[in-house]
């Protein structure tokens, strides 16, 4: 039985309320040199932390310092510990000088905020209705990119303006022959990648989405419509674009795997923006990876979790960035609205995936923030 067998078996108790049988069965997997010892120790310190075993929780996030040096996440919760002890303002004070030298590391922001909120310090974040309104379009390069980037409903849940130019210029830059997205929505990317591809004169665009219906769905081409393929397809038709786009309707991971199995193409640049979970952002980039060309691009929308409150494409990030396996180079980019877009390339073309996380939650997934749901 796998390590990840015996880690499922041990937290069975956890979930069902008896969090020392689970302390008492991570134990021993939490031993120096057994297999999976990192993430045992991870979640027994979380549990340990629960119970209130302060002490031995701060023995166990050390010794996971030890294993994973330089890890500001651990070394957060490890600083947390303090507060449940009294002493929570010397905790926020050094939590925001750890944030303040990993200004882009959610976990960190998340902790942080946790910390200053039970001491009253939390400083309250603006609603998406409280914002500034989006700027109007640098340049009407396709009159159905004005139409919907004028349009009031399609913010915060489709990309900003600013981020529909930058992915344009990457497209126009990479000049893609073979290019994949996942998310379709409101096809508002969709049609900005697309008239890139025009615009070189070359390229096709396959885009997933299970296009579920949505009840109460407004669109600016064909009003209410609740069922989100007739949305997409309306906007796509509307932008004259319908010839370098193919719609795939179905869960991403499994028709990107199925479709390029099928097909023998080869992805030049992908465009990650569907199932924002971790589950569902690692499972696309797995299916994507074994298709990806040498050379070939990744792009990941909402990277940074603290503004945007999904944890998927951040994991993806960490995962790359941690694995030593993987010749992938990564740039974490900020952008004006603050939820960030990050792009990989992908040098040798030699990729084992990243394992999908199986447990019910991972013991920092209860961290980050998650602010609204799509």
């Amino acid at each position: 039985m796998g390590s990840q067998s015996h880690l499922e078996r041990a937290l069975a108790p956890a979930r069902a309320g008896r969090i020392e049988d689970s302390i008492t069965a991570l134990e021993p997997l939490a031993r120096r040199g057994a297999s999976g010892e990192a993430e045992a120790l991870g979640h027994r310190a979380w549990l340990l932390r629960a119970a209130g075993r302060f002490d031995e929780a701060r023995a166990a996030y050390r010794r996971l310092m030890e294993l994973r040096p330089g890890n500001a996440e651990v070394e957060a919760l490890l600083i947390d510990l303090d507060r449940f002890e009294g002493r929570g303002a010397d905790a926020v004070a050094r939590l925001a000088r750890l944030y303040a030298e990993h200004p882009t590391n959610g976990a960190v922001f998340s902790i942080l905020r946790s910390a200053a909120a039970s001491l009253g310090l939390e400083e309250r974040r603006p609603a998406y209705s409280e914002l500034p309104p989006p700027p109007q379009p640098v340049r009407a390069f396709n009159s159905a990119l004005e139409t919907l980037e004028s349009w009031p409903g399609m913010y915060p849940y489709s990309s900003f303006p600013e981020v529909g130019r930058f992915v344009y210029s990457v497209v126009r830059s990479i000049r893609p022959h073979v290019l994949v997205e996942t998310g379709t929505y409101r096809a508002y990317s969709t049609i900005t990648m697309a008239q890139a591809l025009e615009d070189n004169g070359m390229g096709h665009l396959h885009t997933f989405d299970i296009f579920m219906d949505r009840p109460g769905e407004k669109s600016p081409v064909i009003g209410e419509c609740a069922d989100s393929y007739r949305v997409a397809s309306a906007h796509i038709g509307a932008a004259g674009l319908a010839h370098r786009i193919t719609m795939h309707k179905g869960d991403s991971a499994a028709h990107i795997a199925a479709f390029f199995a099928e097909t023998k193409l080869t992805i030049d640049l992908a465009y990650v923006d569907g199932d924002h979970t971790e589950k569902g952002a690692i499972r696309d980039i797995n299916a994507i990876l074994p298709h990806l060309r040498p050379g070939g691009f990744i792009m990941l929308h909402d990277t940074m979790p603290e503004a945007c409150g999904w944890l998927g494409p951040r994991r993806v990030v960490e995962a790359v960035l941690d694995s030593h396996k993987v010749d992938i180079t990564v740039v974490n980019l900020p952008t004006p609205e603050g939820f960030g877009v990050a792009l990989l390339q992908l040098h040798t073309g030699q990729v084992d995936g990243f394992r999908e996380p199986t447990l019910l939650r991972s013991w920092t997934e209860s961290l980050f923030l998650r602010r609204h749901q799509r």
